[in-house]
């Protein structure tokens, strides 16, 4: 006796060449970011609408006497004095509130600052996640 079977296989098939070709071009993008971030001689970092960092380049940290990334999490107000707090967490509403960007100069000791504050939304909703700092040291107009 001879027993005929038909045997059904399910396959799935994907195209993943453009798969492969996003994930190099983003790998290539985050590369060239890094460098970016990490080449320049002023403060970059972020923080939650808390304040607390999410994100800050070598340079910052340098400023600040840290290493590693154990500062994500902790507030600006743990690696700075109450004055300079205070300013920083009224522009940080400020800009959660309106969700559009601010400037501001300040002084520390000797040294003269602008930051600008710039908004990162959810994009659904825009509602405001968190905000990029950056800082550049410059020298006052005489």
């Amino acid at each position: 006796a001879i027993v005929e079977m038909t045997i059904a296989v399910p396959v799935i098939s994907t195209e993943i060449t453009r798969t492969k070709y996003l994930e190099s071009a983003l790998a290539s993008l985050e590369l060239r970011y890094q460098a970016l971030i990490e080449s320049t001689n002023d403060s970059i970092y972020s923080v939650d609408p808390e304040c607390r960092y999410l994100f800050m380049n070598s340079h910052h940290k340098r400023r600040l006497g840290i290493r590693g990334d154990g500062y994500q999490g902790k507030c600006y107000h743990e690696f700075h004095p109450p004055d300079a707090t205070e300013r920083f967490v009224r522009s940080v509403r400020r800009v959660c509130e309106t969700g559009k960007p601010c400037k501001d100069r300040y002084s520390a000791g000797e040294r003269y600052f602008v930051r600008t504050f710039s908004p990162v939304t959810d994009g659904a909703e825009d509602t405001v996640t968190s905000v990029v700092v950056i800082s550049i040291e410059h020298t006052p107009e005489e």
